[in-house]
């Protein structure tokens, strides 16, 4: 039962960390988006080439797949969590299930 509970803690802890990555990632790519957006209205912006934008484009895209790969890596370990519970609380039923059907002797 221990156990358990150490792996609905994990479990908890990992939707969690989850939850703040996705939140990084929407403000940290749509920001740096936004500014090179904002950046590229100006009548100026077809004379700069785009290695000189605020948030340079190849920057943009690494941290932006850095956080998604980061995302998914933890979703996968968080539905992992999950599908180790579902196994332990399904053999302790079947357990139970056993030790009540067997005939008193």
């Amino acid at each position: 039962m221990l156990v358990q509970g150490k792996r609905a803690s994990l479990a908890s802890r990992l939707l969690k960390l989850q939850l703040a990555i996705s939140y990084i990632l929407y403000f940290v790519v749509i920001s740096a988006v936004t500014v090179n957006m904002l950046f590229l209205s100006n009548w100026w912006a077809r004379l700069i080439p785009p290695e000189m934008y605020p948030v340079p484009v190849n920057i943009q895209n690494v941290v932006g797949v850095g956080l998604i790969l980061t995302l998914i890596l933890l979703h996968n370990a968080f539905l992992v969590a999950l599908r180790q519970l579902k196994k332990k609380a399904e053999a302790e039923k079947r357990k139970e299930t056993e030790t009540f059907d067997k005939p008193a002797s």
